[in-house]
Formats: C-alpha cells, structure tokens, sequence
C-alpha cells in the first residue's frame, strides 16, 4: 500500500488482486467512528423507505408515510458531523440546481393551496424527497455506504416479489398484515389475480421491481463483489423482472424493456472501454445475465394467460386516453404555473370526457398530471431534471471504467454499476410515467429521488462542473433544515391524521358513530383539517337520519353535519361531494332555499356522475315537485351506477301521493 500526503487530506492507492482502488478522504475524515456514522445514516434511510413501501396503503391517507419520515428525519440527523468535513465528492452544479429549482417551485405553488391539509401531505412528500436527494449526493457517497443501502432496498424488494408471487398464486389469500390491514382492509382485496406485494396498485410494485431489477443487474455483472453475491444479484434481477410480468403492468413492462435496453447499451460501452484481455469475460458476464434474466421474464410471461391478454389488448384501452384528455383540459385553465397542485380529481369531475361512477383521482400519467397541476414551468423544470441527470450518469460511467482502466485494473467497479443501475431505473422510471402515476406515491418518489442522487454524485471528485465545497455545506444544511421542518410538521400532524384514517374506516364498515367521534376528536387536533371535516358531516348526515334519536339530537347532529361539510366545502371549493352533503344537510333540516343552488353546483362540478342529479331529484320531492324530480330520477339513470333513482321514479309514478325519502 502507498499513501501520499496532500494539502487538503491524504490519498491511498490500495493494490488489491484485481486491479487498484483509489480512495481520497480529508486528514479530518479518518476514523472509525466517522465511518461508522455515515453507515447508520445509510441504515436509517433504507429503512425509511422500507417503511414508505410497507405503510404505502391506499389513495391520499397522509397518515401512513408518518413513520417512515420519522426515521427519515433520524438519517438526516446522524448526518449532520458532515458539515465539519473539509472535502466532499463533489456533486455535479447543474444536476443540483435544476432539482433544487424544481422544488423551490413546487413550494411556491403549495403557498397559494387554500386547503391546508392537501398543502401539508404534498408538502412533507415533497421535504422528504429533497432529505433523500441530498443525503445521497452529499452524504452517501462511497461505494460502501451506497452497497449497504441499496443491500437493504434489494432485500426488501426480494420481500415484496416473494408476497407478489404468492398473491398470483394463491389469489384468494388475504393474509393479515397487522394493523395496517385494519386501517386499509380493502388494499388486499385489490388487483386480485396480479402480484403487488405490500402496494395498493400492483402498477406501484412494478416501479420497485424495475429499480430493484437495474441495480441488481448492474451491480452483479459490473460491480466488483464476490463471487455468490454476484450469484445472489443476478438471481435477484431475474427474480424482480420475471415478478414483473406477474404484476401485469403494461407500463412497468415497458419501463424494464427500456432498463434492459439501457444496460445492454451501457454494457456495450463499457467493452468498448475495455482493456482487450477482459472484454471476452465481460461479455460472457453480460451474455449470461440478460439470458437468465429474460429467460425469467419469458417463463412469467408464458405462464400468465392473464399477463398474455393484457398485454396483447394494451392497444385496445382507452381509458388511459380519456384521463389524458380531461388533465390537458384542466392545464389549459393556467397554462404557464398550472391549476394547483393535488387539484386534479376535483378538475377531471368536471372536465372528463366519458360518464363513469368512479372518480379519476390521478390522470395515470404523471408527466401529464405535472402539467396540469403544476404548467410548463414545474413540468419543463423537470424533463430538464431527467436530462441533466441522464447525462450526468453517462459521463460518469465512462470516467470511472476509464479510471480503473488506466490503473491496470479490470473494468468493474461499484461506482460504475451504480451508474449503470440509476441511469437504467431512472430511465425505466421516465417511460413508465408515461402510462401510470407514481410520483403521488410517497414510496416510490423515493426511490425516484436515489436514483436521482446517485447520478448527481457519481461518488468521486470532479475536476469541471462541481459545487464548491461551500455550497456542499449549504445542500447539507437544507437537508438538514427540510429534516426539521418535516419532523415537526409531522408531529404537528399526527393525531389529526390518525384520527381521519381512522374514522374513514369506521364509515367504510358501517359504524356511524364511531367515525364521527375519530373525526371529532380528530378536529380538536387541526380544525382545519378539510377530509376529517367531510368525513365528520357525512357521519353526522347519517346519524341525524336514524329515527332511534329524539327530534332535538337530531337536529342538532344534522346542524353539525352542515357546519363539518360547510368547512369542508370552504377548504375545497372544488369538491362537489361537498356541496352534495351541505345540500343533502339543509334538506333534512328543511333549509330548501339553502340547499338548491348547492346541489346545482354540484351538478355543473360533477356533470357525469348520477349522485348529483339524485340527490336533487330528492330534494325536488321534498319542495313538492314530483313531475322535475322524475326527469332528474331518469337523467341519473343514464349514467351509470343510480343507487335509488329507479326505486324513487317508480313510486312516483305508480303514487302522485308519495312518500319521499330522506
């Protein structure tokens, strides 16, 4: 081993038996406790995001991540000892500054949200991406710490493919999954006959699947480990991308066509780099993994006659189509800063093409979703942030196999398979966007985000284009900062959160009464809380209705359901169910005047669904005016999914003398 001295620090040149390994450390960055140190932070943060992916549940609970931003915020504190480390591997500025640029403007956007609760779980989505980013481009950046984290999201990966597989297999098993099973009962109910492991949307697994695929591919033929972790890696690439074809995600297919593709292209580079006397075993290497990994993927897909039809009828669909179209009409309302962030379910109510009972609560393609919510600026800052970083990876895998190269040493390198892992999945990432949503995913953001950070920090010093080491200090501190907010903006948020998560359930089995005390007790938490005030009035509405209570606590619950949904309403204007539980709470209380201008919002903000026009078909039986509430009865029997119009609208008929129901 020789060691020369420098100015600044040290650095090592280690001969190993396969080549050499040049490390550059600060005089002050020595030691075991300091590496120690950066060991755990890379722990804690895998850890975190196995939590973001267990805790992923169902639709915008912002309560399930919490614990997840917990440990996220212990990571980026035990990280803090770097701000007194006189060198860093320095990032790439132009990488940094186009990610740090897009945040900045998602935060403007959240400024002007009036619903404070929708503004606070996009908000800690968005802080926790920023503590990941910067935590792997300024903390995280050595082989070794990297190798550590990435071994626990790969583990975890095998977890998630191994219940995948199960649930194809044995569709019928709901096994139970603790508490969170309680909370969202219905998440293992969902995608029945298609892997998806611990997600909702078995779309939401094929995104782990495809990062976990890329780097195991990467790492186990260009990587340097030994000789059963590169056994264990490629057996693992073939098992994450033949679970793929069982999840039966026409985009995640496509995303890992596009890795595959990237890696064979990379590959190919990289043995045209090679020193003549390697190429024929690298070759082999690469040869060997993808027939393994494809065999895999042919042996799924051949025993999936479900997996064969969706994928052969993908170009029949035209759902995805129609939701496109709805978020390009919404982005036309603001073109340049877009109309909101988390607005698009309320604008595709109005906006959609096709009548349908369900809502579109995302337009299944986050680049389209991004330019509605957040127009040309969010939607440009990010395609930016996909090519600068792309070509940040393509440069640094060439300069490392280069590096090794001139040192004599075989072209595999962990920093270089760590290139070719975030250029693959970040890639995969990018097209699968194109056909589903999962940037609205806190778990899979995430993994977008180390991606992201690894190929803004290709791990060693650049000599062009890098932040100086003050402005090292400055991302640190931010992350630190972001940290801060996001502990404390979660606490602040956990009892209201938990108490609505909470009472949702309750109302989704029945138990009325029960969901108005979560949502209650709840409101006493965050009063500004708009989804535990619609829950509130909604449990209210429906225990005002039951005859088991006296004249006055009815009335009374019926006045607390309009005053709950009327916050509801104020804190989401946009929200027609709102206005069709406000309506349906002045009816009841026999407020007429106060109810019909609501329930003809509600019409015109939810023109294709049935609920509106049958809720004021109601309130027109209750004014007296059978003849107008049969025409509203069979408007809704013309779009799908009428609960009681066909009931109503034949006892109309058959009695002028009816009896309405309230």
């Amino acid at each position: 081993m020789q060691v020369t001295s420098t100015r600044t620090g040290r650095v090592t040149i280690q001969k190993m038996r396969r080549g050499y390994e040049i490390a550059v450390s600060a005089a002050g960055d020595s030691g075991l406790w300091v590496r120690s140190v950066n060991y755990l932070t890379a722990i804690l943060c895998g850890i975190a995001l196995l939590l973001a992916q267990y805790f992923v549940g169902r639709g915008p609970y912002p309560f399930l991540p919490l614990a997840a931003y917990a440990v996220l915020c212990l990571a980026a504190f035990s990280s803090a000892w770097n701000l007194a480390r006189r060198e860093f591997a320095m990032p790439r500025r132009v990488c940094v500054s186009f990610a740090a640029a897009l945040v900045a403007w998602i935060v403007i956007r959240l400024a002007g949200e009036s619903n404070l609760w929708l503004q606070g779980g996009i908000l800690r989505t968005v802080l926790a991406a920023w503590v990941v980013y910067c935590l792997m481009v300024f903390v995280l950046t050595g082989p070794g710490e990297r190798l550590v984290f990435l071994a626990i999201l790969l583990g975890g990966s095998f977890a998630q493919a191994a219940f995948g597989i199960f649930q194809y297999m044995f569709p019928d098993a709901h096994p139970h999954l603790g508490w969170i099973s309680e909370l969202c009962p219905e998440r293992m109910e969902s995608h029945a006959f298609r892997a998806r492991g611990f997600y909702y949307n078995a779309n939401h697994l094929a995104w782990l699947l495809n990062f976990a695929g890329a780097f195991a591919l990467s790492i186990g033929v260009w990587g340097r480990v030994g000789l059963w972790p590169r056994v264990l890696l490629l057996y693992g690439a073939a098992m994450f991308f033949g679970t793929g074809i069982l999840t039966q995600s026409r985009g995640g297919l496509l995303g890992a066509g596009v890795a595959l593709g990237v890696f064979l292209i990379l590959s190919a580079r990289g043995l045209l780099l090679g020193a003549w006397g390697n190429r024929g075993r690298m070759f082999g290497f690469v040869a060997l993994a993808l027939l393994v990994t494809l065999g895999a993927v042919w042996q799924a897909y051949d025993s999936s006659d479900l997996a064969q039809y969706r994928i052969l009828k993908a170009g029949e669909e035209s759902y995805r189509a129609t939701v496109w179209e709805t978020a390009f009409r919404q982005w036309q309302t603001g073109p340049i800063g877009g109309a909101g962030l988390g607005t698009f379910t309320n604008f595709a109510r109005q906006y959609r093409f096709r009548a349908d009972a369900l809502d579109d609560v995302f337009a299944h393609n986050d680049w389209v979703q991004a330019l509605a919510e957040i127009g040309l600026i969010g939607a440009g800052l990010g395609f930016c942030v996909l090519l600068v970083h792309l070509s940040s990876g393509w440069r640094a895998f060439g300069i490392d196999l280069r590096q090794r190269i001139a040192a004599g040493g075989s072209p595999v390198s962990l920093r270089a398979a760590m290139q070719m892992g975030a250029v693959s999945s970040l890639a995969a990432f990018a097209v699968h966007s194109l056909f589903d949503f999962n940037m609205q995913v806190p778990a899979n953001a995430l993994l977008t985000c180390v991606s992201l950070g690894i190929l803004a920090s290709p791990g060693r010093k650049n000599s062009t284009g890098s932040l100086p080491v003050w402005a090292s200090r400055v991302g640190i501190s931010s992350a630190l900062a972001a940290a801060a907010i996001l502990g404390w903006n979660s606490w602040n948020s956990f009892n209201a959160e938990f108490a609505w998560i909470r009472a949702d359930a309750a109302l989704a089995r029945g138990d009325a009464g029960m969901a108005r005390d979560f949502a209650e007790s709840g409101l006493q938490a965050n009063p500004n809380h708009s989804a535990l005030a619609a829950t509130g009035g909604r449990a209210s509405l429906v225990l005002g209705k039951q005859m088991q209570f006296s004249e006055g606590e009815r009335r009374r619950l019926l006045e607390r359901s309009a005053e709950l949904s009327a916050m509801a309403s104020k804190r989401e204007p946009a929200d027609a169910w709102h206005l069709i539980n406000l309506a349906h709470a002045y009816d009841n209380l026999g407020k007429f005047d106060q109810a019909a201008p609501l329930h003809r919002a509600a019409i015109a903000k939810a023109p294709y669904y049935a609920t509106p026009y049958e809720f004021y078909a109601l309130h027109l039986e209750l004014l007296g005016s059978p003849t107008e509430a049969v025409h509203f009865y069979e408007l809704a029997l013309n779009l799908p999914e009428s609960t009681f119009s066909a009931e109503r609208r034949q006892a109309i008929l058959k009695n002028s003398s009816f009896a309405p129901l309230r």
